[in-house]
């Protein structure tokens, strides 16, 4: 009898939590066929709408703001107040954020920090030297001449300047003169040239030289001013418009062709703010080519070289036209946005942007600001940088961040299909009742082909004594 009773036991307790769980099942899960797939669909609408205000856009993220300061002059660093106190504003909306903070960034909104001197470069150049002219002073040529060349190569990897350019005149002054120490007239007179190029206003000191130093140099410089530049320089690089220097002086952009005088020269570039590095050259002949390396540009590097040129158009305009800035008055209004469209169109181009807010200088050196949407080919009117004008530039081109009315719109691009419900197996009012069919059919299974067994004990028809009674578990059948 106890088997017997553990097995009802078992079979009791398996009823009772397989009703209540279809019970559960049928009322949480019972969904009108096909709503999930309507709110997948609400949802992706919603989600499309977000940002639909101002740019129409097919894509759920924050749509990303690039900003530029071109103010020019003492007007950068104000630019770069102000393109701070955006990025903190736009931080707050959700249709819209500014690029992420970072390098690029920094090389669109900070201040122009101007052309990198290397100090540590020329500083070490101007020890060499003087070590230099001690080994001269010591008849130690072989070591004055490594020194010669220690210094030019840390001048050769500075940014191009006056100060290096003079550096570097006073390594080829130096060459000259061990050049006369050894009776090389001829490798002399090539140095005291390239030092004459370098820094056209040395002239020496008789008290100082010797008296066929300061001839050798006098004669030299004559001889300079009577040449011709003959010679055709071809510069060319990886990219264009890196700046070129001959001799220290800004010669153009590549790719680039000069004319030069025969003779010694130097030769290096800048982009943005990395020093490409120089080299020298001997044009002898005809022409002569150079190819600047540039090794790995980042995508910062190319923003920052990108804004210089743009602010050096800016500059150059303005001396030609008399107008000042890109948001002066005197600049017709449909050129102005036609220079704002195309400027915005490069500064999408590289940065990935979505749409460009530009820093703009004008006349009377005040700031102002304008918006350029390219999806809708949108351009604002430049609007005074007080806090109330850019607000209202903001709310009207980038929406509102508060109380924002999404707009029922219509976005190109397949929507998510409504599918059919499921089968009615699968619904979950008949699952509930098929797992009650099932425990109930197991029951009778069990009364009925266990429990009725014939019994090989005399007296009784039930398997340990239970009698034949179909009410043996408490059921009726």
């Amino acid at each position: 009898m106890g088997r017997i009773r553990t097995i009802r036991a078992v079979v009791l307790v398996t009823i009772a939590v397989t009703i209540p769980l279809s019970i559960c099942q049928l009322r949480v899960t019972d969904t009108p066929a096909g709503d999930a797939s309507a709110l997948a669909s609400a949802a992706q609408r919603d989600i499309r709408a977000h940002f639909a205000i101002g740019v129409n856009t097919a894509h759920a993220e924050p749509q990303r703001l690039a900003i530029v300061n071109l103010a020019r002059g003492e007007q950068q660093r104000a630019g770069a107040t102000l393109a701070a106190r955006l990025r903190r504003t736009l931080t707050r909306r959700a249709q819209v954020a500014p690029l992420p903070a970072g390098n690029l960034s920094r090389a669109l909104e900070d201040a122009a920090t101007g052309s990198d001197t290397s100090a540590a470069d020329l500083r070490a150049a101007g020890e060499a030297l003087n070590r230099a002219r001690e080994n001269l002073a010591q008849f130690d040529y072989t070591s004055a001449l490594r020194e010669l060349d220690a210094a030019e190569q840390r001048l050769l990897a500075a940014w191009p300047s006056p100060a290096s350019a003079r550096l570097l005149a006073d390594a080829a002054f130096e060459r000259g003169r061990i050049a006369m120490r050894q009776r090389s007239q001829q490798r002399a007179r090539r140095a005291f040239l390239h030092s004459h190029r370098l820094d056209p206003e040395r002239s020496l000191d008789p008290e100082r030289y010797l008296p066929e130093e300061v001839q050798t140099f006098a004669e030299v410089a004559s001889e300079h001013a009577a040449m011709e530049p003959s010679v055709e320089l071809v510069v060319t690089g990886l990219l264009d418009g890196a700046a070129v220097y001959i001799d220290g002086s800004l010669a153009g952009h590549t790719p680039l062709r000069a004319q030069v005088a025969p003779g010694p020269h130097y030769v290096a570039g800048t982009f943005a703010e990395r020093a490409l590095g120089g080299q020298r050259i001997d044009a002898d002949g005809g022409s002569a080519e150079i190819k600047l390396y540039f090794g790995t540009v980042t995508v910062d590097e190319r923003a920052r070289h990108w804004r210089r040129a743009r602010l050096d158009e800016l500059d150059d305009a303005a001396a030609e036209g008399g107008y000042g800035g890109l948001a002066a008055a005197e600049l017709p209004e449909r050129q102005q946005r036609q220079r704002v469209i195309a400027l915005g169109n490069e500064l999408i181009g590289f940065s990935g942007a979505d749409a460009a807010l530009l820093i703009a200088d004008d006349a009377e050196g005040a700031l102002r600001v304008a918006v350029y949407l390219p999806a809708e080919q949108r351009v604002s009117e430049f609007a005074a940088s007080d806090a109330e004008s850019v607000r209202q530039l903001l709310d009207t081109y980038l929406g509102s961040a508060r109380d924002v009315q999404r707009p029922t719109l219509s976005f190109p691009g397949p929507s998510v299909p409504e599918r059919d419900g499921p089968p009615w197996y699968r619904r979950p009012v008949y699952q509930a009742l098929l797992n009650v069919g099932i425990v109930l059919s197991a029951a009778v299974i069990f009364n009925y082909a266990v429990l009725d067994r014939p019994n090989s004990v005399g007296g009784t028809c039930c398997t340990l004594g239970a009698t034949r009674n179909p009410r043996a578990f408490g059921f009726s059948f």
